[in-house]
């Protein structure tokens, strides 16, 4: 609920609007910074994958969380330099997977089985929900006691995921991650030969389509 996935994309635009108003920048510009950060996500995304399958999700997370909620209360402190946003946003990119529903997720399959489609589910409730209130209480910081103020909130709101990961989230100790128990073993230059993947990553009914 307090992850990159659940503040950043459904936050960011509220600013637009007050930072436009206090350094004179034009919205094009100040939206540029939100292209930079969802395209660090995607860049870092596979190193984090990678991580996860290597350490326990506790020494990804945490000290993600940490320079997410710093980096997003850092955002209150602009002081008309827009080289300083592009920059904290470009931080935020590379950790953002890191807190969200990927590092999550990494945990939860080693518990699940039969019901791990309704485990997944929930950690992705999570987020709509969190997308949900973050944007509320942003709105409403950002009326009564100004964007800066706002920034901060959020920072402090995001560091309440620490705690909580701290004490409950770890991988399933009896699963062994060992490659000679997997099923198969696939490198990924063979898997980005696959039409499969392709389709997943581009489904037919988000590509080329036309709205009515």
């Amino acid at each position: 609920m307090v992850s990159f996935a659940a503040m950043v994309p459904f936050t960011f635009s509220l600013f637009l609007a007050p930072l436009q108003n206090a350094f004179g920048w034009k919205r094009e510009a100040i939206s540029q910074a939100f292209g930079i950060t969802a395209l660090t996500v995607a860049a870092c995304s596979p190193t984090i994958g990678t991580l996860l399958d290597r350490f326990p999700p506790r020494r990804i997370l945490l000290p993600c969380i940490i320079v997410f909620a710093c980096g997003t209360a850092s955002l209150s402190l602009l002081r008309g330099h827009i080289a300083q946003f592009y920059g904290t946003y470009l931080l935020l990119g590379i950790v953002g997977n890191s807190t969200a529903q990927l590092s999550y997720s990494r945990a939860v399959l080693t518990w699940f089985e039969q019901r791990r489609g309704l485990a997944l589910a929930i950690v992705l409730t999570g987020s709509g929900t969190g997308s949900i209130f973050l944007l509320l209480l942003a709105q409403h910081v950002i009326t009564s006691h100004g964007w800066r103020a706002s920034y901060v909130i959020l920072g402090a709101v995001a560091l309440l995921g620490f705690p909580l990961t701290a004490l409950l989230v770890r991988n399933n100790p009896a699963v062994n991650p060992s490659p000679t128990h997997a099923t198969a073993t696939v490198k990924i230059g063979t898997v980005l030969r696959t039409r499969i993947f392709w389709l997943i990553a581009f489904p037919r009914d988000a590509v080329g389509t036309q709205p009515e």
